[in-house]
């Protein structure tokens, strides 16, 4: 989460491997669904929400607290969040 320092909030940037619902077109044979077990994905991005049950990734912030998009990750399709040390972006409010 990001962390407050008078005006300024500092956001560190996260690595999140996690298992996303896949779809998948075309005709299958019924057997073969078995073998089905969801997408597995690593996002990166600054850490810029989180509750009990959502981690929300922002992969770009601007200076004056912008971002382009975020990413709302439920903590149960989370297998793994490492801190990647050295990259912060700092707002300033």
């Amino acid at each position: 989460m990001a962390k407050k320092k008078s005006n300024k909030t500092i956001y560190q940037l996260y690595k999140v491997n996690w298992t996303d619902a896949a779809v998948w077109n075309g005709w299958r044979d019924l057997q073969r669904l078995d073998d089905l077990n969801g997408a597995e994905v690593t996002t990166i991005g600054f850490l810029v929400r989180q509750t009990k049950d959502i981690v929300c990734l922002s992969p770009t912030l601007t200076r004056d607290g912008s971002t382009s998009s975020t990413w709302q990750i439920p903590r149960k399709w989370i297998s793994k969040m490492t801190k990647i040390k050295g990259y912060t972006v700092e707002y300033i409010s």
